[in-house]
């Protein structure tokens, strides 16, 4: 047994400090995130084929376009859309759920307003079969200590 390292992140271009998990679709193709790095060192989403060959799929620019420092797993459709949350950023800079399409276009789907739908979700999201999406968030809410929500595409 042995570790073997397939990919080194710089906090440049390619993204930095990805904590989440990865996910793999049916072709072996790994799909993840990483807080920091980027074009605007707002994060990135990226793609480690099963060849080894890495891919950033999408750089986040912040507030308020779309999120910043996606910190949580991803979910895929069956289209291969690509489904995620950033702690920050947004229309608000609370915080986003986004759609990423297998071509990289990116889109906002709902941006968190730090009130009683919450803000700043950490957490990956899950999908039923209709597609709809659920997560939570740590802050916000009635009581100021958290949501879960819910985000038809």
């Amino acid at each position: 047994m042995g570790l073997g390292c397939v990919r080194s992140f710089s906090d440049s271009t390619d993204g930095g400090l990805p904590s989440a998990g990865l996910i793999r679709d049916s072709e072996g193709n790994l799909y993840g995130t990483a807080r920091d790095g980027g074009a605007s060192n707002d994060g990135t989403v990226f793609k480690l084929t099963k060849n080894g060959k890495f891919k950033v799929l999408y750089s986040f620019v912040g507030s308020p376009k779309d999120g910043a420092q996606p910190v949580a797993s991803l979910v895929m459709d069956k289209q291969g859309n690509l489904y995620g949350t950033t702690f920050q950023g947004g229309a608000y800079g609370y915080g986003t759920v986004f759609k990423l399409s297998p071509t990289g276009t990116e889109s906002v789907l709902y941006s968190f307003t730090g009130g009683a739908d919450g803000s700043e979700p950490v957490a990956s999201l899950v999908m039923d079969k209709q597609g709809n999406l659920y997560g939570t968030t740590p802050d916000g809410g009635a009581y100021s200590h958290g949501t879960v929500f819910k985000v038809v595409p």
